[in-house]
Parts: structure tokens; C-alpha cells; sequence
């Protein structure tokens, strides 16, 4: 007897796990879809997208017209784009860019990893340096500009 409660209980337990299961893959395809139908506006980043842009440029502020999210079934990634980006030091426009777009490969980001796939500005200035101990610094404008690119290792 107690071993049919015990293979029950068991039998119980894997069954909501599959209904779980099914309901997170069914849930993650609906997103997928509505980003491949469009852009998604992520107005409710915006305020702290510009503040960690004014951050790494050290500038005292910075502006993002528009902020979206969208889904590349080429790149299997999220891409995230920025339009009208600019960057102001003592009231003048440090660096300007009409759209800034960065793509990250959805598969490592479901397991904790931002691996760029695509970076991309249009209407700007944008540079990439590698410095010798390995870390990168990216940012728009050109390379050496008072030392205002963002700073990442890789």
C-alpha cells in the first residue's frame, strides 16, 4: 500500500513539473513572437539606459529619443536599439548617433551570459579599443576622447 502512494505521489509531482514545463515554453514562444512582430518600446528603461550612457561617458547627461526590443531570427538574438543618442558635456553635444543597435545571442543570455552578436551606429562616430590588459573600451566618438568610452573586459 505504501508503495502505490509513493509511486502516486511521484506519478503527481513529474506531471505538474511536465505542466510547468509546458506552460514556460508556451509563455517563452509568445514573447518570441511578439518580438518578431515588431519592435517593443522600452520607454520604462529609457530614464535608466540615459543615466548609465551619461555614466560611462562621465558627461553630465545624455538623451535616447527612442529605446526598442526586438527579436533577429538571422542572429537568434534580442537586439536592442537606441535612436537620436546624444551626449552632452558643459551644455554641448559630446557625441551624437541616430541609432545605436546591439544585438545579444538569446541562447547564452537563457543562461546567465551577454555575448554581443551585432554592434551597430548609424549617423555617428563609434570606436572599439583593446587595451593591453585585455579589456575593451567602446563608445561613439573617436578613440581617446578624454577617455569617455565605456569600459568592459571580455
Amino acid at each position: 500500500m505504501m508503495k502505490r502512494t509513493a509511486r502516486l505521489a511521484l506519478l503527481y509531482t513529474l506531471e505538474a513539473i511536465a505542466a510547468l514545463l509546458a506552460l514556460a515554453i508556451f509563455a517563452g514562444a509568445l514573447v518570441l513572437w511578439r518580438l518578431a512582430s515588431g519592435p517593443v518600446p522600452l520607454e520604462m528603461l529609457r530614464p535608466n539606459v540615459t543615466a548609465m550612457l551619461a555614466q560611462a561617458f562621465e558627461a553630465e547627461r545624455a538623451e535616447i529619443g527612442q529605446l526598442t526590443l526586438s527579436y533577429d531570427p538571422e542572429l537568434a538574438a534580442l537586439v536592442v536599439t537606441a535612436s537620436d543618442v546624444r551626449v552632452y558635456e558643459a551644455g554641448e553635444v559630446l557625441t551624437a548617433a541616430r541609432e545605436i543597435e546591439a544585438g545579444f545571442a538569446l541562447d547564452l543570455l537563457l543562461i546567465g551570459r551577454a555575448a554581443p552578436v551585432l554592434v551597430a551606429a548609424d549617423g555617428g562616430s563609434f570606436s572599439l579599443v583593446r587595451h593591453a590588459d585585455g579589456s575593451l573600451a567602446a563608445g561613439l566618438g573617436r578613440p581617446g576622447l578624454s577617455g569617455r568610452q565605456g569600459r568592459t573586459t571580455l
